[in-house]
């Protein structure tokens, strides 16, 4: 009974999570209480559903369309933008929900240290997973609001690298549920190394876009000395 009632403020918390993203990386004219509760609650639910039931990429595409449909529906940004950084939401979510699972798995192993019970392991596991969710959507939160891309060839380049950290990630994933039992450092190695390559991405695409914007101040400073003068 007690461990359903945490899965259950868990989803809540990853329904806020989605709320969050889409209210902090949006533009709205106004705000809209009963929209974010339906949200949180829907999301919610539907995890809470698939506790019960077998999760499938059709239960995930559902999760997902309801922060999709509050975000078309309700924010005044252009639409090209909020599909953008809505797929980026998508690919941070999905890679971060199947990152933490494997290392905790081989922990014990690489580390030589057991966790008490599984029980111990599996509140570890998702209590971490939470964590790096909330780090990683306000880092791409942070980095759309502070530093706007600079040209679209900036844009392509960033969706298309975490698009590539995303294919790998589930192909590990994959992978390691096939002979992860027998298989132990690369994988260890593998997911730390993905975990730092996206982070590295992100970091880096905040450079180049800070960069770009520092670029533009200037050259707009000067073209008012021009006028100036």
């Amino acid at each position: 009974m007690l461990w359903s009632a945490f899965e259950i403020a868990i989803n809540l918390f990853q329904g806020y999570l989605l709320l969050m993203y889409v209210k902090e990386c949006f533009t709205y004219e106004k705000k809209h209480p009963i929209a974010d509760v339906l949200l949180v609650c829907a999301s919610a639910g539907l995890l809470t559903y698939f506790l019960f039931a077998p999760f499938s990429k059709y239960g995930e595409l559902l999760l997902f369309s309801f922060s999709a449909t509050y975000a078309f529906t309700l924010s005044s940004e252009n639409k090209w933008s909020v599909g953008y950084w809505y797929a980026i939401l998508v690919l941070i979510f999905s890679m971060v929900s199947t990152v933490t699972y494997p290392i905790f798995e081989l922990v014990p192993t690489m580390m030589y240290y057991r966790f008490p019970s599984y029980l111990t392991e599996r509140f570890c596991c998702i209590i971490t997973t939470n964590i790096l969710l909330y780090a990683a959507l306000k880092a791409i939160i942070r980095l759309k609001k502070d530093c706007p891309l600079s040209s679209n060839r900036t844009y392509v380049a960033f969706i298309l690298t975490l698009i590539f950290a995303y294919m790998v990630d589930q192909g590990l994933y994959a992978l390691f549920l096939d002979i992860g039992d027998t298989i132990h450092t690369p994988f260890f190695f593998a997911y730390v190394g993905l975990i730092a390559f996206t982070a590295m991405v992100i970091v880096f695409f905040r450079i180049v876009s800070q960069d770009a914007e520092q670029k533009n101040k200037y050259q707009t400073e000067i073209a008012v000395l021009n006028m100036t003068k």
